[in-house]
């Protein structure tokens, strides 16, 4: 046992700093989409749950199982989150090892990734986990590709992953990048064909449902202005955004609304983005392969999420849990070569490298303290999202419970300002007015939510008791 210990001290040393910022968290409550996904989902410990969103099966099946076993308890449902963040931390700790040659650069990518609170979206959320899960798998998959297990075992670590989520198909390309990079094209092009063959059909699957998928969710979180612009646009805000939030991850939020830019911010960033295009183009040139594959990485990672046609939001800090690792490990490839070239400098990397690792994992537990309570949340939201709709009406909520029912309307009207047919703000403002009295305004904005959302059966259920109050009293 203890030989065992000794020879994998390591492992067990990320696995512990991976946990530590996330310990005290584990309880934290349900928020957001766990609420309706979760504790009011009439279905969740029954099969039907299983039929909801096919072929997407890892979620329900889990849920399904831990309601049975715990019930309503955060705990349980969070705890997958934290096993597959420390998951994570131990397989790009052997897959960096392995494509760098270097253990140090290994421990160091795997030691960003365990505390940066880029990844604590993710973690802390429980219906973000799916990017953590999704992002365990790809990458042990991605391993046993590297360790030349069977095709098969490949395959089937990889269909897991496409149950779990239909972003995992970016496993394909990664997988193809890192052929030309460092394998033999020509020589394992038959190794690659099951992959292939999974990512066909599940995108031939879900480009049949981008059209409901875009009505069910496109006024809500679909990018603005024509689809040419958006086509430019998005990747440019989207990368940009994502490295600044690893450089400098001091703005998270739930809600990344603060993308109207000037005419001079987008031309800065989208110099960012060209600055990396040029770059991954300079490393092909220079066959620079360790530069080529994790620039790649970063931003084959977040293929599925960068499009222009509205099925994803724009920024979103779970989305790039996978692709962020691609930029880690670049920075740790650097410092390492950096430290080993220039000895003198091993030292004070040494002791700056920690310094910065202290400060991430602090930012973590302090993130991890914003993502305690639903009031909490909100109102860390309101520093950093002004003009975000979803979050004015979480606000309007807050405001409501603690009976500032004038507030709670200055919030919900501030929503349905930014967007006018919000559906969940109108209804929760016609709620409000109802608390007020002011009937004539609830019957108004019922009917706007419905307008905008018809299948919204509470605002017809509320629409119905206040004609039927007003038939009996005459109003």
């Amino acid at each position: 046992m203890l030989a065992f210990l000794k020879k994998n001290y390591l492992y067990f040393l990320l696995a512990f700093i991976a946990l530590f910022p996330y310990i005290f968290s584990l309880n934290n409550e349900f928020l957001s989409d766990d609420i309706p996904g979760i504790v009011q989902n009439p279905d969740i410990g029954t099969a039907r749950y299983f039929t909801r969103i096919p072929p997407l099966f890892t979620q329900p099946v889990l849920y399904n199982i831990t309601y049975k076993m715990f019930g309503l308890t955060p705990w349980a449902f969070r705890l997958p989150n934290l096993l597959s963040h420390i998951g994570v931390v131990l397989v790009i700790f052997a897959v960096v090892k392995k494509i760098t040659g270097s253990e140090k650069t290994g421990v160091l990518s795997a030691l960003i990734t365990a505390v940066h609170p880029l990844q604590s979206e993710a973690v802390l959320w429980i219906s973000g986990g799916i990017h953590c899960w999704l992002a365990f798998f790809v990458l042990l998959a991605f391993l046993a590709y590297l360790q030349k297990k069977s095709v098969w075992v490949v395959g089937s670590i990889y269909l897991l992953t496409l149950t779990t989520s239909e972003k995992a198909m970016v496993f394909f390309p990664i997988l193809l990048l890192y052929e030309l990079c460092f394998g033999n094209l020509k020589k394992n092009l038959k190794k690659l064909l099951l992959p292939l063959g999974l990512t066909l059909l599940w995108f031939t699957i879900y480009a049949l449902k981008i059209p409901a998928r875009v009505a069910q969710v496109g006024p809500v979180i679909s990018p603005k202005g024509e689809l040419l612009t958006r086509v430019f646009a998005v990747p440019i805000i989207a990368l940009s955004s994502y490295l600044e939030l690893i450089a400098w991850p001091r703005n998270l939020t739930l809600y990344h609304s603060e993308t109207n830019y000037s005419h001079f911010e987008f031309i800065l960033r989208a110099g960012v983005v060209v600055t990396i295009a040029s770059t991954f183009a300079w490393g092909l040139l220079k066959k620079k392969k360790q530069l080529v594959f994790w620039l790649g990485f970063f931003v084959l990672a977040l293929l599925t999420v960068i499009t222009p046609f509205g099925i994803s939001w724009l920024v979103a800090e779970r989305y790039v849990y996978l692709g962020a690792i691609g930029v880690y490990t670049l920075i740790s490839y650097a410092t390492v070569r950096l430290a080993e070239k220039y000895r003198q400098l091993a030292v004070p990397t040494l002791g700056a490298g920690i310094l910065v690792l202290i400060l991430l994992a602090g930012r973590t537990i302090d993130r991890s303290i914003d993502w305690k309570t639903a009031d909490n949340l909100w109102l860390s939201a309101a520093k950093t999202s002004p003009s975000s709709p979803q979050n004015r009406n979480n606000l309007g909520d807050y405001y409501a419970r603690q009976g500032n029912l004038a507030e709670a309307v200055n919030q919900f009207t501030y929503a349905t300002k930014l967007l006018p047919c919000y559906a969940d703000a109108h209804h929760n403002l016609a709620n409000t007015y109802t608390k007020l009295g002011q009937l004539d305004k609830a019957i108004e904005h019922y009917n706007k939510a419905l307008e905008c959302n018809p299948n919204l059966w509470q605002s017809q259920q509320n629409l119905e008791q206040i004609y039927q109050y007003l038939g009996k009293t005459g109003k």
